[in-house]
C-alpha cells in the first residue's frame, strides 16, 4: 500500500499486487509513482465503458440497494455483449473481404 500526496490536503492511497518496489518516474514531468501512471493508462477503458453505459442506461428509481447492483450488473453485461458483437462483426467483415480477394 502506498500513500501519495500530490498536493496539500490531498491524499491518494494505492494498493497493488503488480508493483513490488516503489519507483518514481521523473521523465514525464509528473513526479508521481509508477503505479499512478499505470492506473491512468488503464483508466481510459473504464471511462469509455461508463460513457457507453450512460448512453444505454436501464436504471430505474429504487430504494433497494440490491436492485441497484442488479441493474449495474445487467448494464455491464450488455456493454460486454455489445463489445464482443462489434469485435466479431469487424472480424467477419475483414474475413469476407479477404475471401473475396481469392
Amino acid at each position: 500500500m502506498i500513500s501519495y500526496v500530490p498536493r496539500k490536503n490531498s491524499n491518494v492511497l494505492l494498493l497493488t499486487s503488480c508493483h513490488t518496489k516503489l519507483k518514481v518516474d521523473n521523465q514525464q514531468g509528473d513526479k508521481g509513482p509508477n503505479i499512478m501512471n499505470d492506473y491512468n493508462l488503464g483508466k481510459r477503458g473504464v471511462d469509455s465503458m461508463d460513457a457507453r453505459i450512460e448512453d444505454f442506461c436501464c436504471k430505474r428509481k429504487t430504494n433497494r440497494y440490491i436492485m441497484l447492483m442488479l441493474y449495474f450488473i445487467v448494464e455491464v453485461r450488455i456493454n460486454n455483449a455489445f463489445s464482443l458483437m462489434r469485435h466479431k462483426q469487424s472480424y467477419q467483415k475483414a474475413k469476407k473481404r479477404f475471401m473475396r480477394k481469392f
